[in-house]
């Protein structure tokens, strides 16, 4: 299985798992902003990096360049939202 199927999978059972916790979404009527929603877990994504990195499990120079990587993904977003 490639990452990209296995992460397609994840996204499909945690939406699984959302609706049976939260019932069906309705994107006609859930008032959540997503994009915003979506800046804030890349936000605390970068927080867990950090740790992890300090922690010894994720080398420096991999850490620098996923955090670049997902800053530049959170100011494209905050770009959507103008």
């Amino acid at each position: 299985m490639s990452v990209s199927d296995w992460i397609d999978d994840e996204k499909a059972l945690r939406m699984a798992k959302g609706e049976k916790k939260h019932g069906p979404l309705n994107l006609e009527t859930d008032p959540r902003d997503f994009i915003q929603e979506g800046i804030e877990e890349l936000v605390d994504f970068l927080n867990y990096l950090e740790m992890a990195m300090l922690q010894g499990k994720v080398p420096f120079c991999k850490w620098v360049s996923i955090d670049r990587d997902t800053r530049f993904t959170i100011y494209r977003l905050m770009e959507v939202k103008k």
